[in-house]
């Protein structure tokens, strides 16, 4: 699986992560809003992804702009494509 950073940021995103469209567009989530303690849920839930699992919707943290924490439910839909 190839993973390519954020697909899509609508204006709910910006409001509630403080992020513009611009700022987050190509970005790895990972790397911008993953807080360090949930980072290994967060590339676990990949991994499932990755093996075809179907991850249950969960909740979990994540940090917006100024480095707050912000609870948020998570769904994941993974995007196939050919490859």
């Amino acid at each position: 699986m190839r993973r390519r950073g954020v697909a899509d940021w609508n204006a709910g995103a910006e409001k509630l992560f403080g992020f513009s469209a611009e700022e987050m567009v190509g970005q790895s989530v990972l790397n911008r809003i993953v807080p360090e303690p949930q980072k290994e849920q967060f590339l676990s839930t990949l991994r499932g992804i990755e093996r075809g699992e179907q991850i249950e919707p969960f909740e979990t943290l994540r940090k917006n702009k100024r480095g707050q924490l912000v609870p948020v439910a998570i769904r994941v839909s993974p995007i196939l494509d050919s490859e």
